[in-house]
């Protein structure tokens, strides 16, 4: 099972996906997109944020650190 998926919310079919993702399993998911509330995920603002690799990097470090 991976440590986290990282997910591009805006695209047409993901939010099918991340709702299986959801019942599914309990992965750690690192998105960006809108707003969504599901429990496991973690969201990246891109609009306060642009997405860098800096972002993404303390995205997955602070899942990381909740998961250990």
């Amino acid at each position: 099972q991976p440590v986290a998926i990282l997910l591009n919310g805006q695209r047409e079919g993901a939010l099918s996906l991340m709702s299986w993702i959801n019942s599914a399993i309990d992965t750690p998911v690192i998105y960006f997109g809108p707003y969504l509330g599901l429990p496991h995920f973690c969201r990246i603002d891109t609009l306060a944020e642009p997405l860098t690799e800096d972002v993404l990097t303390d995205a997955l470090n602070g899942v990381l650190a909740e998961a250990s």
